[in-house]
């Protein structure tokens, strides 16, 4: 576990350099994406004293919301229409979150990403969905096997 945690803090620290560089093409698409991305290691860091917490039915939630921001912010760059863009990135008033309802679900995102982006970038998400998405809907409660000790 240690060993875990340590390649996961150098993991973070070399995501969150990339995050502090300079966006070479600033735009609402790759701010939103950025914030996305901020968002996602906030999530992570949660999840983490989370675990260290025991609260491991609440880390399962928070992980779920953390694979769809990132679901999010490749969809803006990849293949979400400059009127999605607006719709998920707009000041949230009553109004914005109506609109956002149209925002399409993880599911929808995935096939939209199809032949637009990069097969490397698609790949991981994909086997995630494919393998854990569904699972992180049940607690760790009814679920003991995917938190016991290796």
């Amino acid at each position: 576990m240690d060993q875990l945690l340590s390649r996961s803090a150098e993991f973070e620290n070399f995501v969150n350099g990339l995050l502090a560089h300079p966006e070479a093409q600033k735009s609402k698409r790759t701010e939103g994406a950025r914030v996305l991305c901020a968002v996602v290691m906030e999530h992570a860091l949660s999840i983490k004293i989370l675990m260290h917490a025991n609260a491991f039915t609440s880390a399962l939630g928070l992980l779920r919301l953390q694979y769809e921001a990132l679901v999010r912010a490749h969809w803006l760059i990849f293949a979400a229409s400059d009127i999605m863009v607006d719709k998920l990135l707009s000041e949230l008033t009553n109004e914005s979150a109506q609109a956002a309802n149209s925002i399409p679900m993880v599911g929808e995102m995935m096939k939209a990403m199809e032949g637009k982006a990069p097969q490397n970038a698609l790949q991981p998400l994909l086997e995630f969905k494919e393998n854990s998405y569904r699972s992180l809907s049940v607690s760790a409660d009814a679920n003991p096997q995917l938190f016991a000790a290796e």
